[in-house]
């Protein structure tokens, strides 16, 4: 496994079990340095896997994160 795919899983890991999308200050480029990745290469992986670039990823799981607090406990963020 190479050092990219590692922090693609790593990245997968915060964005799910760390819930890195709630924090707002929190960019592609900030989890990038918080993980000691290489932003170009960890970008063209998220996007190869996911079809989302780095931060497209992070706002999507904000929308989602937003839809379910309305939906579960009427909260509008």
């Amino acid at each position: 496994m190479t050092k990219t795919q590692k922090d693609y899983d790593r990245f997968i890991a915060l964005m799910t079990d760390g819930m890195l999308y709630v924090n707002p200050a929190v960019s592609f480029h900030v989890a990038c340095l918080l993980l000691g990745a290489d932003e170009a290469a960890l970008g063209k992986l998220v996007e190869r896997e996911t079809g989302f670039t780095g931060d497209e990823m992070i706002e999507s799981f904000r929308e989602s994160y937003k839809v379910f607090l309305l939906n579960n406990f009427d909260v509008k963020l």
